[in-house]
């Protein structure tokens, strides 16, 4: 959405541009409708003020909320809505449903969303009804207001409605103050008299026009901006030489400071507020210098805006008491708001468990199932608390506005743990999973184009002759137990070696050592070494840290074969591109005045098998679980499946693994559920605020991914299974917590995992293998299956029973069951 001030129908005063998902566009844009462009009028009762906006917020809501559902999103121009001294102008891109009027559009008619899926979100969010009241809302609250009722105008190529704001209602006040004039502009009306009235409080500050300093400053308070996110948000169309100037005034008085310090010329460069230049518009705000502007509601921004509910609340309660001091409760008394802000409160102060001195909650975290202690202590101490491993303090976060912000702002503002990479730097297998900063960047770059869309089409055939081998395997195994989580290894691994090598190990049918038993040792080696006061290994060596050094090894003979085999190959085949990760990463390192080392190439290959098997095989493992537990799911599972690639045994084409919206929602469900990656270590890379607490540089972060996709707030009977969560629901049912951004299996932001793709079409394709061929039975059916940490979390001692199923017998779910789900096209996933 874009927003603008307009003195003139082609004079642009300033402007803004938000960004981000749709809920979050609509809040800010209904915000900065309030804050920034429009002055509340003044007048008073008795002694106290009143505020009153030129139009009413429910209206802006309802519009705004309405252009969001039912916009053209195929045309390229976004919402555009204009802001002058006596109207706001919304328009749209879009058009009127078939055979409707305007007419019929302001009068009762039902609810037609341009699309429904978005108005279906808006309504599982609470924030529209789906009744097709929103117009006759508009036209209520502006009518109650005493406004002319808003004008709709159908235009090509989009519809316009404007707010008027009449002389009659926001002319001027008995006090002389204007209304209905935007807080951006900075002339003073004509219409102002000379001198205020008697009445007019003596201790109000006077507005000054707002330096372009402090102008730049308070568009880094909402967070580390570009020079041409500034330039755009300060109205300007180009990088001006006075913003330029702003900027290195700035940075020699340490008001604000780089996001990439040591590369000031880097493209990626931003701009940050240091804690001096956020001391200096904190400072501002209390003054009250912001012209037509809401200090406390900036000063709740800078401080309380990731703090827990009960916080954000009372922010908002203060803010509104800022605004309208005039509110009275029942009895008439005068309600105060609360005169400052509490101070930010420092790691140390956080709550948290108690642990011993010097080793802290080492023993405690140093097991396998270090992931659920921490997310019994985040039940008990809330989103922010406090941990020790010896001497190092870390903060865990298990808050979901949080944990977006920081896995949005990576790479720049945090980064894995050192301690990690470490570990994995010393094992010399570095590579894209551990890597930070310009050698992450290009590695990604050329990750994603070996797991791209366009080569997951071409590679598809070898997929299905690995699912095959994969279903011969189980076939062979008779009535004897199945060890679910060392079959699918072997299959993923052989499918990723394919995929990113060229090179074909056929691990599922090779006898005797692989090179996935070597991968299986690797996980809880490091796993160990995570959690340890001193890194004892450099000086003596015990048997478990001998067998992870021989895995190791192992490893590396390993893909020292399928880099020398793939060598030949390309010298044998010299006029062909790469093909592959491999081939790519080999012509970079043959490449003049390439930095990249053999040692360095075999460790990024290792890591990306590392990474490949473990994901995708402990996901298909819980869900193959889940499917035990839940036979008449895996039923209609199965039917679905049945229904779409009878009478073949398995999928036969690529377009077919998006066709089947049942096994994706039970996926989904498994992964709300058992996620491969329940939690994640991070350091801060600069100082920032979190719920109320100051984190210096340096500090260590354990990020629960898990815990927000399991709570009440966000997924109504968060830890109970249910996969008709993830299904359209009829109209009417009721809006029930369903917040997909706490979903997040794959990560999120710039370093969701690039392999996404790849791994939903193997489980696709492995489970809708498995439906159609075997019948499901537990060998220990009253055993439960335990989460166990080794790097990711798997599950401890997975062994099924996998009876051959006769083709022609008679699915139990045919008669009695619900009608089958539609199988239209899905990507819940990808």
């Amino acid at each position: 959405m874009k927003i603008g001030y307009f003195r003139t129908e082609s004079e642009l005063a300033y402007q803004d541009v938000i960004e981000g998902n749709l809920l979050t566009q609509v809040d800010r844009t209904v915000d900065l409708l309030c804050t920034k462009y429009s002055r509340a009028a003044i007048s008073y009762e008795g002694i106290y003020r009143r505020e009153t906006l030129p139009t009413p917020v429910e209206a802006l809501r309802e519009a705004v909320l309405n252009a969001v559902a039912h916009r053209d999103y195929a045309h390229s121009a976004p919402i555009q809505i204009r802001v002058y001294d006596h109207r706001i102008a919304l328009w749209n891109p879009g058009s009127l449903p078939l055979d409707w009027t305007l007419d019929k559009l302001v009068g009762t008619h039902a609810s037609v969303p341009h699309n429904p899926a978005i108005a279906n979100a808006l309504f599982r969010a609470g924030m529209v009804e789906a009744w097709g009241r929103g117009i006759g809302n508009i036209v209520s609250v502006c009518g109650s207001a005493g406004m002319v009722e808003p004008q709709w105008m159908l235009e090509p190529g989009g519809l316009r409605l404007e707010f008027l704001f009449t002389p009659v209602n926001h002319g001027t006040s008995d006090q002389g103050t204007p209304h209905g004039i935007p807080s951006g502009d900075r002339r003073e009306p004509e219409s102002q008299p000379e001198s205020q009235p008697e009445s007019q409080p003596e201790s109000q500050p006077e507005s000054q026009p707002e330096s372009l300093m402090d102008r730049v400053l308070r568009q880094l308070a909402s967070g580390p901006m570009s020079k041409v996110d500034l330039s755009r948000g300060l109205g300007q169309k180009t990088v001006s030489g006075q913003l330029n100037k702003v900027i290195r005034l700035l940075l020699a008085d340490g008001n604000i400071g780089y996001t990439i310090p040591e590369k000031p010329r880097s493209r990626l460069q931003m701009y940050r507020l240091t804690d001096k230049g956020l001391g200096a518009v904190r400072q501002r705000c209390n003054m009250g210098c912001q012209p037509g502007g809401n200090p406390m509601k900036l000063q709740m921004d800078l401080r309380v805006r990731q703090r827990p509910r009960r916080h954000q609340a009372q922010a908002s309660l203060t803010s509104l008491f800022q605004r309208f001091p005039s509110i009275t409760n029942k009895l008439g008394k005068r309600i105060h708001p609360v005169a400052q802000l509490q101070p930010l409160t420092q790691p140390r102060d956080l709550p948290g468990p108690y642990g011993p001195p010097l080793i802290g909650h080492l023993f405690q975290l140093s097991s396998e199932r270090s992931h659920l202690t921490l997310e019994r202590w985040a039940e008990r101490y809330g989103p922010l608390f406090q941990i020790r491993l010896g001497r190092s303090r870390l903060v865990v976060v298990s808050d979901h506005g949080a944990i977006q912000r920081i896995l949005e702002q990576r790479p720049q503002s945090f980064r894995r743990n050192r301690v990690i990479e470490d570990r994995f730097t010393e094992l010399g297998i570095d590579g894209l999973f551990t890597a930070e900063g310009e050698d992450w960047r290009r590695q990604r770059r050329t990750v994603v184009a070996a797991l791209g869309g366009t080569r997951l089409a071409g590679f598809f055939p070898r997929l299905k002759a690995t699912t095959a081998r994969l279903q011969r395997r189980w076939e062979a195994a008779g009535k004897q137990p199945v060890d679910v989580c060392h079959d699918l290894t072997r299959f993923t691994v052989d499918v990723t070696m394919q995929l990113a090598f060229g090179i074909d190990p056929n691990t599922l049918e090779t006898p005797g050592p692989v090179i996935q038993q070597h991968l299986e040792k690797i996980g809880p080696g490091l796993q160990r070494r995570f959690f340890t006061l001193f890194p004892y290994w450099r000086l003596v060596r015990l048997p478990p840290d001998r067998a992870l050094d021989r895995a190791v090894k192992e490893l590396e003979r390993e893909v020292e074969a399928v880099v020398r085999a793939t060598r030949e190959h390309m010298a044998a085949h010299p006029g062909h591109g790469p093909t592959n990760f491999l081939e790519a990463m080999l012509v970079i390192a043959e490449r003049e005045g390439s930095t990249l080392t053999s040692a360095e190439l075999l460790a990024h290959t290792s890591q990306l098998l590392l990474a490949g098997e473990d994901t995708t095989s402990y996901t298909v493992s819980w869900i193959v679980h889940y499917f035990s537990r839940f036979p008449e799911a895996f039923l209609r599972v199965r039917r679905e499946v049945d229904d779409l690639i009878a009478p073949a045994a398995a999928l036969d084409e690529l377009e077919q693994a998006n066709r089947l919206p049942f096994l994706d929602a039970f996926c989904n469900e498994v992964m709300r559920l058992k996620p491969a990656a329940p939690h994640m270590a991070l350091e801060a890379l600069e100082d920032t605020e979190m719920l109320g607490c100051r984190l210096p540089k340096g500090t260590k972060l354990f990020v629960l991914l898990r815990y927000a996709a399991t709570r009440e707030e966000h997924f109504a009977g968060g830890d109970r299974f249910d996969p008709e969560r993830w299904l359209p629901r009829p109209t009417g049912n009721g809006k029930q917590p369903h917040n997909t951004q706490a979903f997040v299996p794959f990560g999120a932001g710039p370093r969701i995992c690039p392999g996404r793709n790849l791994a939903m079409l193997e489980i696709r394709t492995v489970l809708a293998m498995l439906c159609r061929n075997f019948d499901l039975e537990p060998v220990n059916p009253g055993r439960e299956v335990r989460e166990k940490m080794a790097v990711v979390m798997r599950p401890d001692q997975l062994h099924v029973r996998l009876k051959r199923r006769s083709l022609d017998q008679q699915d139990p779910l045919k008669n009695g069951d619900p009608a089958p789900v539609d199988p239209a096209p899905t990507a819940l996933l990808i």
